[in-house]
């Protein structure tokens, strides 16, 4: 046999080398990925999902909105109408939608028809304050002795109350004490009706403000100051002892420390007297709304 030479024995030992690493690469590829090229070993121990992706989802931020004021109808005379200026800015800090329509002289003659068309929009509270104008101040009540201002007030008020509406409060406001002539006379017996139609009525309140301005229930030209009229220096002012507050007019019925301007509805002074009666009322109307 011709022995090869050692160039040749050199290519032959090369040859057999290089399918022996083909060899090798070749199992290893056909036991190490799938025919898509995918690791088999991942595609293994990977989860499989089957059906639609799910959509992805988006957190998103609630959005909280502040809550709606109550609404509140203010219907009245004189007396509403002198603390108005007090009733509106307490109104406002207390969170209501308040409105007023508060009248010098005003009565239920004059009103009646007012308060019912606000109780048919069906606002939280209705309130009515009515210290007892008749046919001497209204010139459209018949009414003018004692028994007939309550006769006519009382039927005016059933017919207000027969008109509330489910989910709105109808308030009566009391009617604090009064010397001047004629309500010196009437003021007592108005204030008992409007307890009584509150008691026996539902969906009626009775809204009570005297122990802001006539504790007892009975007259107080003065009262001593709070810390709030002292710090407004409205105490031991026009004509008031040291540390009281003037509370009523000089007439005994309305709030002004000087004489009421009853053709303009308006103070020219501060009136402790009616920031206390608007206090009183804008709390009870809050505690109803």
């Amino acid at each position: 046999m011709r022995r090869r030479s050692p160039v040749a024995r050199t290519i032959v030992a090369l040859a057999l080398l290089a399918g022996l690493v083909t060899g090798a690469v070749a199992c290893a590829s056909s036991s190490g990925t799938d025919s898509s090229g995918t690791n088999a070993a991942t595609a293994r121990t990977s989860p499989t999902t089957t059906g639609p992706t799910a959509p992805a989802t988006t957190a998103t931020t609630a959005t909280t909105r502040p809550p709606v004021p109550p609404k509140v109808v203010l219907i009245g005379d004189s007396m509403a109408r002198e603390a108005r200026t007090d009733i509106a800015a307490d109104g406002r800090d207390a969170g209501l939608d308040l409105r007023l329509d508060v009248r010098g002289q005003a009565a239920p003659c004059s009103q009646e028809r007012t308060a019912i068309a606000a109780l048919a929009e069906r606002p939280a509270v209705v309130a009515i304050e009515w210290i007892g104008n008749a046919l001497f101040t209204a010139g459209c009540s018949k009414a003018f002795q004692p028994d007939e201002v309550v006769a006519e007030y009382r039927a005016s008020l059933e017919r207000i109350a027969a008109a509330r509406l489910s989910g709105t409060r109808l308030a009566l406001i009391g009617v604090p004490p009064i010397r001047q002539v004629p309500w010196d006379s009437t003021w007592a017996p108005l204030d008992r009706l409007y307890r009584d139609v509150a008691a026996s009525e539902a969906g009626v309140e009775y809204l009570d403000v005297d122990p802001t301005i006539a504790p007892g229930g009975r007259f107080a030209a003065t009262l001593p100051c709070t810390d709030a009229e002292r710090a407004a220096h409205r105490c031991a002012t026009y004509g008031a002892p040291a540390g009281q507050a003037i509370i009523r007019d000089p007439e005994g019925f309305h709030f002004c420390p000087v004489r009421y301007e009853l053709s303009t509805g308006n103070c020219p002074v501060p009136s402790p007297g009616a920031a206390r009666y608007a206090r009183a009322i804008v709390d009870g109307l809050t505690a109803l709304a």
